[in-house]
């Protein structure tokens, strides 16, 4: 999909359903941490399932923006 910040998310969220949910992932660029921008993709494509297996960046697969919100607030707690 593309690089979107989180009220961004939060709007595509709002169509999002359990059976076509969304995957967000931190963006690094030169290894630092772009705040507040996340790579958001399709989580069931076969190129997103490579993504969340290997677990690097990622933040969470939601179909809710609620799901979204909590992450993100743990996402901080830990960085």
């Amino acid at each position: 999909m593309s690089w979107m910040t989180v009220s961004d998310i939060a709007q595509r969220l709002k169509s999002a359903s359990e059976e076509s949910p969304l995957a967000v992932f931190s963006v690094e660029e030169l290894g630092h941490r772009c705040e507040g921008l996340y790579d958001v993709v399709f989580a069931n494509t076969a190129r997103a399932q490579q993504r969340i297996e290997q677990g690097n960046s990622l933040i969470g697969v939601f179909s809710r923006p609620s799901q979204l919100a909590e992450a993100l607030v743990r996402s901080e707690m830990n960085d």
